[in-house]
């Protein structure tokens, strides 16, 4: 074999073990008592994770966003006491779509995330056209950390190790998703129920003690 074609290969393998390791370090089992605290503030309640949902999703996934997203904000209402209309728009703002202008680079080093939806492609009817079209991903954001690469090219160093295609429902804890120092969890299955019924799992499993 040509040295130089054998040279090329062991940089891909060595490439690749790297990325598996790197992976492996940063996912965690996810441990409430732990690591709830990039979720909100334990003393004031103030969030500090965005949720963000496919854009195009099932109206499963926004149910299911919307109420993970009432249980980030528990402790925030009961310190604030908002109104219900008060309570809404705070949802709503921690509730984004994954092609939202406010899902940058710069909210990834800001926020901690979490993830509704896998990477698999979602048909949708689009009423100004009035047909059905094709979205790729379902959550573009975590398609990113399956293939290891960002919008903007930045290496994540494909740190999903669940194969959402096949996925019957779960969470993955990632820590330094995108940017160290800010984390993300992946909430999602193979279809909509799947999802569905991983963030239930999550919100079960996240808030037992209450």
């Amino acid at each position: 074999m040509n040295k130089k074609i054998f040279s090329s290969i062991l940089l891909c393998i060595l490439a690749l073990s790297i990325a598996n390791l790197i992976a492996n370090q940063n996912n965690k089992e996810w441990d409430p008592t732990e690591h709830k605290g990039i979720l909100y503030d334990y003393h004031t309640g103030e969030p500090k994770a965005i949720i963000i949902v496919g854009e195009h999703a099932a109206k499963s996934d926004y149910e299911a966003a919307y109420k993970l997203a009432e249980k980030v904000l528990e402790k925030y209402f009961e310190a604030l006491n908002p109104s219900e209309a008060e309570k809404e728009g705070m949802i709503k703002m921690i509730v984004q779509e994954d092609s939202s202008d406010l899902v940058t680079y710069g909210l990834k080093t800001r926020k901690n995330l979490i993830l509704i939806g896998g990477p698999g492609p979602v048909i949708y009817y689009d009423e100004k056209e009035s047909t059905y079209k094709e979205k790729e991903h379902c959550n573009i954001l975590t398609n990113q950390l399956i293939i290891g690469k960002q919008e903007d090219n930045r290496d994540t160093f494909g740190r999903s190790m669940i194969n959402w295609y096949k996925s019957l429902g779960e969470y993955e804890y990632i820590r330094g998703g995108f940017v160290g120092g800010k984390d993300v969890i992946i909430i999602a299955g193979k279809d909509r129920e799947a999802t569905a019924r991983a963030v239930d799992k999550f919100i079960e499993d996240t808030w037992k003690e209450n």
